[in-house]
């Protein structure tokens, strides 16, 4: 089965063992720990102070290609998160002797993360904070798409890696996602195809999701006019249809397996005697 998840687990596994030792009332362990995601995210959990506080975990974030979203000035990124549990131990100002997009801290001496009623909450918001910044973004899109208001928000190009991006276009019935991956190995590129054009041969009601090989779709053209096109592929979905996407995913990975699984080759049985002389067929 294929897990789509959402959130850092590095995140989630650190920050709950934390929150246990604070529990049990035991030494708080030294954290260092710098990570990235596959979206390209940068990640720093660590102690901070002169000397290193124990109970002081700062967790800093840089956004990498959705960083832009920061910089709108139609979306107001801090507001919209405001309304999550880590909202209140935000540093607007950062954090001395450190940089990053954003900064959470945490001090596990301080009343308000004692009087923390959920931890497995606000942990699990502080994995998710950088779907919190994209829907900053695509909630006002929505907003303008499905209460008819005749000027959508601008598109945004969201830049994952220097060759791969997501191209999202607020239109006035829908919002449309362009997903475009590049692939730098020629095997992996013909396995690729394989799942992407599982999406384009299917046919549903509604925007449907399309997909296409080497170069763009024609309407978004321009917006990868200076990429490299070769083994590179684009998937064009409306919002509404992801969890049709992650079911056709599924899918044909169980097809794979089953493909696979029929190309074990098969060990022949032969007859086997006993000590005494007897034959038996071993049992698989």
């Amino acid at each position: 089965m294929l897990v789509l998840d959402t959130g850092s687990n590095i995140v989630r596994d650190i920050l709950t063992r934390r929150f246990r030792s604070l529990d049990k009332g035991a030494k708080a362990d030294l954290v260092m720990a710098s990570f990235c995601d596959y979206d390209g995210l940068s990640y720093s959990i660590t102690n901070i102070g002169n000397p290193v506080d124990r109970n002081k975990v700062l967790v800093g974030v840089d956004l990498s290609g959705f960083k832009v979203i920061l910089e709108r000035p139609d979306v107001d990124v801090k507001a919209y998160m405001s309304q999550f549990s880590y909202a209140k131990f935000i540093q607007d100002n950062g954090v001395e002797g450190s940089s990053h997009d954003l900064s959470i801290l945490l001090d596990f001496e301080s009343e308000e993360v004692k009087a923390v009623s959920n931890p497995e909450q606000l942990i699990n918001e502080i994995a998710d904070i950088k779907y919190h910044v994209l829907a900053a973004y695509l909630i006002p899109c929505f907003k303008q798409v499905f209460e008819e208001n005749p000027k959508p928000p601008s598109p945004q190009v969201i830049k994952i890696r220097s060759d791969e991006a997501i191209y999202v276009r607020p239109l006035v019935d829908q919002v449309e996602l362009t997903y475009r991956t590049k692939f730098d190995d020629d095997d992996d590129f013909e396995i690729g195809k394989v799942f992407i054009q599982e999406f384009g041969e299917s046919r549903v009601a509604g925007p449907g999701v399309r997909a296409f090989v080497g170069k763009p779709p024609n309407e978004v053209a321009d917006v990868f006019a200076n990429y490299d096109h070769a083994r590179a592929a684009y998937v064009v979905i409306s919002l509404r249809q992801q969890a049709y996407m992650h079911s056709r995913m599924r899918a044909q990975s169980n097809h794979f397996i089953k493909v696979l699984n029929r190309a074990l080759p098969n060990e022949e049985k032969t007859e086997k005697k006993t000590m005494s002389g007897r034959s038996f067929m071993p049992q698989a």
